[in-house]
């Protein structure tokens, strides 16, 4: 799952073509669908105001931190439709947002904050991974061997038979884990997606 921009009028390199796909392409040999998927994604390398995509856990931090830098210019309808894969964002908008968050300023801020995330990013994922192993064990050396008739036993089986010991379970893999370390912050994510606003000539976030 992520998010999908793409571009209305982007600006295209010189000598630079878009390849077509060849029709019924699940037909084609693995080497050819492979070398079209090559020529793709040269193609948006090349133009960085075609495509920008995200997986959820990027976008999310990266969409905020836009925003937070852009406050006057992305208003509260299109901050929530970005969260939830739609929004569109006109070519003079999109032009404003690059300027904002690709200054010297702006990216020097987000260094930082890519550096204050690192920091304190590993240490809390030392902690998750210590939660994760302490909730599968409670599950699969406690929890499991109480049920030996039960073939192919999940946790949404415990939670049906046992809410106390599913409740254990879940506050070592869920509640008392730190969720900001699903969401890491990248100060170069940033950029690309201003260098993406500056190209685009106005993009459809999808």
């Amino acid at each position: 799952m992520g998010v999908d921009c793409y571009g209305f009028n982007p600006v295209i390199k010189e000598g630079s073509s878009k390849p077509k796909e060849p029709k019924d392409f699940s037909k084609h040999t693995e080497k050819d669908q492979h070398a079209y998927w090559h020529a793709r994604e040269k193609y948006q390398q090349e133009n960085k105001g075609v495509y920008f995509r995200n997986n959820w856990w990027y976008w999310r931090p990266m969409w905020d931190f836009v925003n937070e830098k852009c406050n006057d210019l992305i208003d509260e309808e299109l901050y929530d439709k970005g969260h939830g894969n739609d929004g569109e964002v006109d070519q003079e908008l999109a032009i404003e947002i690059s300027k904002r968050i690709l200054s010297k300023e702006v990216l020097d801020e987000a260094k930082r904050k890519q550096e204050e995330y690192d920091k304190d990013a590993k240490p809390k994922q030392e902690f998750n991974e210590l939660l994760s192993k302490a909730g599968h064990l409670y599950f699969d050396e406690i929890i499991k061997p109480q049920y030996p008739d039960k073939k192919n036993f999940t946790p949404a089986d415990l939670e049906k038979l046992d809410k106390d010991a599913y409740k254990k379970w879940a506050t070592l893999i869920f509640d008392l884990q730190y969720g900001e370390t699903n969401y890491p912050f990248s100060w170069e994510n940033v950029k690309e997606f201003g260098e993406f606003c500056a190209q685009s000539g106005g993009f459809e976030i999808r």
